[in-house]
């Protein structure tokens, strides 16, 4: 029961706010629950292969972003003279460019090139 009150309120955190302080908190209240104690807690969340594998994807993709690369690649894409006129070709290429970008890291950050795209 205390787990699953745990789950309610991190789930009306993160309801609240976009900030996040609702999965710190419940990293640090989920060893009160007693189904696991703190360093069980931060090896299987900070100390797991994906954590970090994860973190190094992001920092390649905002290397990618920062460095213009995916500004100058989907400029480049868009600008064919191919597109002009055609909608539907467009929405292709649009997709097509976030799979491109996408495919330089892992699929679980995959989503990145995409914010990257929204702020052309």
């Amino acid at each position: 029961m205390r787990l699953l009150g745990l789950f309610i309120a991190f789930i009306v955190g993160f309801t609240i706010t976009s900030d996040a302080w609702p999965a710190l908190i419940c990293l640090v209240l989920l060893p009160l629950t007693g189904l696991i104690n703190f360093n069980g807690v931060l090896s299987l969340s900070f100390g797991s292969d994906t954590f970090f594998f994860i973190m190094l994807s992001l920092v390649l993709v905002a290397y990618v972003e920062a460095s213009g690369a995916a500004n100058f690649i989907s400029m480049w894409l868009l600008s064919r003279k191919i597109l002009k006129g055609h909608p539907w070709r467009l929405m292709f290429m649009l997709l097509f460019i976030c799979w491109l970008l996408s495919s330089f890291v892992n699929a679980q950050v995959s989503i990145m090139p995409a914010i990257a795209l929204t702020k052309l």
